[in-house]
């Protein structure tokens, strides 16, 4: 190559920061100059984040076709590390092959190639570009070799710069999908919390209320502001106290879920609500440090299981008097 088509392909390399376009550039260049038939960039598995690339053992193992012009004449799209062509470049730097030569067939990766010469190129521990020429009568010199791999050299620099920018902009979008899910995750739960039945509370294992549900000023009367930090037991009936804080103590004692327990509670106008409340106890688990408790207010079913009693009763008595 005269210095004129050397500064031509120096400025294809590099155009681009998309790893495709890149590698279309520099070798659609080399293929004119060079009267390539085809070109491909094998790269190692593990190096491309692409939503379509599994995980595991078998992408450490592998190297994976990352481009191939024309890309349709190509056997396979990913090879072994233990190929010959990765032992032989493990050696040097640059390889050409022709027939005879028994490499010439054990190097391609094409469809029916027999004829020609194939050069094999080192992009430092990315992978190995390969160039196919069709009628060259033998292989690439050593002078071409030395040539082409000063231009290569730059080439693996740019590619580098691709993957680079290629997992920049993917961990932006992992990360931008994370804190998305958070908000998410974040907004379901408020709207679950806000528009709950049920009174949310989490207490300290003193029973000081450290969070309580926006569902207590609906149920209860308080604004949640209004109970924070209050102790629990200041709002309980004096004739549930006891049961009720011997029920809580064994809950601190003992992690996990507690079967319910039914108390009165001091309703914001001075009425008693009956609660019936499940503890889960969390204390241990740094996220939560607290006793969740879920209480549901069960005053207006105990109310008509109370009239149902007493009318129940007095049928019986009515009854009981007409038969006398």
């Amino acid at each position: 190559m005269d210095a004129s088509q050397l500064y031509e392909l120096s400025l294809a390399v590099g155009g681009s920061i998309d790893l495709r376009s890149n590698c279309d550039r520099f070798l659609t260049a080399l293929a004119t100059v060079k009267q390539l038939h085809y070109t491909s960039v094998w790269l190692k598995n593990r190096l491309l984040l692409d939503a379509d690339v599994s995980f595991g053992e078998s992408v450490e193992e592998s190297a994976v076709l990352a481009y191939a012009n024309p890309r349709e004449r190509f056997l396979a799209e990913s090879i072994p590390l233990d190929h010959p062509v990765f032992q032989w470049l493990a050696e040097k730097d640059a390889y050409s092959f022709a027939p005879p030569d028994p490499r010439f067939h054990e190097a391609a990766l094409e469809k029916r190639i027999d004829q020609g010469a194939i050069a094999l190129f080192a992009l430092g521990d990315l992978g190995f570009l390969k160039l196919y020429s069709r009628y060259r009568p033998g292989p690439f010199s050593d002078h071409e070799l030395t040539e082409l791999s000063n231009l290569v050299f730059k080439f693996t620099i740019s590619i580098e710069g691709c993957i680079a920018h290629h997992r920049a902009m993917r961990e932006v979008l992992l990360r931008k999908r994370a804190e998305a899910a958070v908000r998410h995750s974040e907004e379901h739960f408020r709207a679950l919390i806000e528009n709950a039945l049920d009174i949310i509370m989490i207490l300290n294992y003193d029973g000081t209320i450290n969070f309580a549900g926006p569902s207590v000023i609906r149920l209860l009367g308080y604004p949640q502001e209004e109970l924070a930090e209050q102790n629990l037991f200041e709002f309980v009936h004096p004739e549930d106290t006891p049961h009720f804080l011997q029920k809580f103590q064994s809950q601190v004692r003992n992690p996990g879920i507690a079967p319910p327990v039914e108390f009165r509670f001091r309703h914001k106008d001075g009425s008693w609500r009956t609660l019936s409340a499940s503890t889960n106890n969390l204390l241990s688990l740094p996220s939560v440090a607290g006793i969740i408790m879920n209480c549901h207010d069960v005053t207006d079913r105990n109310q008509i299981q109370e009239a149902l009693a007493h009318s129940e009763e007095r049928y019986s008595l009515a009854v009981r008097g007409a038969n006398d």
